[in-house]
């Protein structure tokens, strides 16, 4: 089943069924010319069946990884942005999703670690009480490749 071409809010316009297809709303994304719009508009309307579906989360952030990452992560329910696994692995797809953590895992010593050897943001989405433990800085500032 082809996505919606043409006018990325067109989306808006999408049956119940279509808007609870993943592979539908998925392609509506690949398809467009507008990824920033359309990535936007299919969080915003897609059921919330696929808003809970983490399978479906990361293509839609692999596949926008180039766009502001907020058209997406604004739409993500917050109890992904509190697990680790998931934040890892968009992060891994797109290393600006960081930026979306919860304050948990901005307190968590080893997901920071673990997301600083993805990028270098991470270091930027410390938690105060990190910021001022001298032991988990010289940790944190180990050499690292990215």
């Amino acid at each position: 089943m082809p996505g919606i071409t043409g006018i990325p809010i067109a989306i808006k316009y999408a049956t119940f069924d279509q808007k609870k297809d993943p592979d539908f709303m998925f392609k509506s994304i690949i398809i467009s010319e507008d990824k920033e719009t359309i990535s936007e508009e299919v969080m915003k309307h897609a059921h919330p069946d696929l808003k809970n579906n983490q399978e479906f989360l990361l293509k839609v952030i692999e596949a926008a990884a180039f766009i502001d990452p907020s058209k997406i992560m604004g739409h993500v329910p917050s109890h992904f942005k509190s697990n680790p696994e998931f934040m890892l692995a968009a992060t891994e797809r797109s290393p600006q999703t960081i930026r979306y953590i919860s304050d948990s895992l901005k307190s968590n010593p080893a997901f920071i670690l673990d997301a600083n050897k993805i990028t270098p943001i991470a270091r930027e989405c410390i938690d105060a009480s990190l910021k001022n433990n001298p032991v988990f800085m010289s940790e944190l500032t180990k050499k690292v490749s990215y």
